[in-house]
């Protein structure tokens, strides 16, 4: 990718988020790109730093990353060229964005269905209902340096440094939580599948009228949808197959105002707790003030301290009780 030179004589230090994602493109046939963004220029678009392409996801994670890993160290060492041919600037990779599947394939570390699956803290999982839920609370959360040295071994699937860890990328804080993977596809569709598509025995469940009227209140706004959003509401009925957009929209704008007459008075209070913590965390201007983090901060951990009164113990899986770890 070519970078504007004013942009570049700019910035004392080429900084710069890496994403990784697996994609299919057929039933037996799938790409793993890796994305990078330069921190200083978000006006710009992610360029594309490499792709992996094959039958499957890459079994050997340290293999598939053995070029990026190299390319790190080396412009860590050297700096990047500038256009003039002579000067170097300083190098770094600061965050590397993916899911939680990714996340522990990339990291070598037990996947978000394990017992010891808690990307951010030492809290152990059990087994309720066939599935793996933890606690309304965190453990001691993870440091990069208890990664290094492998403190909760039983976390780990490795002993020795291993793909990214190589490059020297701090394995928890630059592995960051990314809200489309943890809200927008992982803790807004799961609401939604408990509210449209309800379990026999669950703990809580709409009328067969009440999932009515919060769909057609779901979809009349999609006639006053402005252009700047790429998707105009989906049914109710089909939330665990809607995109990231759509989450991100029910979430931060439509669900205040679709769900305020149809759900119980206790569940939409619990979820405002979700809905205001997330808009001060996506606004800059709010992020800025630690008063805001703060209060966001509170915000959440009692979402998750709630969840298991409002929808049962069995529902607090990963997705909920990392959120209780940002």
């Amino acid at each position: 990718m070519r970078l504007p030179h004013s942009l570049l004589n700019n910035v004392q230090e080429i900084v710069i988020h890496i994403g990784l994602d697996g994609s299919p493109i057929s039933k037996h046939h799938c790409i793993w790109p890796i994305l990078g963004r330069l921190i200083q220029a978000e006006q710009l678009s992610p360029f594309l730093i490499g792709i992996y392409e094959g039958p499957k996801d890459p079994q050997d994670s340290h293999v598939y990353l053995q070029d990026l890993t190299a390319e790190i160290k080396f412009l860590n060492e050297v700096g990047v060229l500038m256009p003039d041919g002579v000067t170097r600037k300083p190098f770094a990779v600061t965050g590397v964005i993916m899911d939680s599947k990714a996340r522990a394939t990339i990291a070598g570390v037990i996947g978000y269905t394990g017992h010891d699956g808690c990307g951010k803290c030492d809290q152990k999982g059990r087994t309720i209902n066939n599935r793996i839920v933890f606690s309304t609370s965190s453990g001691t959360l993870r440091t990069d340096e208890s990664f290094t040295n492998r403190v909760y071994a039983s976390h780990h699937k490795h002993p020795y440094p291993y793909g990214l860890e190589v490059a020297n990328v701090k394995m928890v804080s630059q592995l960051p939580l990314c809200p489309m993977h943890l809200l927008y596809l992982g803790v807004i569709r799961t609401l939604g599948v408990l509210w449209m598509q309800p379990k026999q025995n669950a703990l809580f469940t709409l009328t067969t009228n009440q999932r009515e009227a919060l769909n057609t209140e779901h979809l009349k706004y999609g006639l006053f949808t402005p252009k700047e959003f790429s998707r105009k509401p989906d049914s109710m009925y089909f939330v665990s197959g809607w995109k990231a957009t759509q989450g991100r929209q029910f979430l931060l704008y439509l669900g205040p105002i679709v769900l305020q007459n149809t759900l119980p008075e206790t569940h939409y209070q619990h979820f405002m707790l979700l809905f205001i913590a997330s808009r001060i965390l996506s606004l800059k201007t709010l992020v800025a003030d630690e008063n805001y983090v703060n209060l966001a901060e509170i915000l959440l951990q009692k979402f998750v301290e709630d969840y298991p009164t409002l929808y049962g113990i069995d529902q607090v899986t990963s997705n909920v009780h990392i959120i209780y770890c940002i």
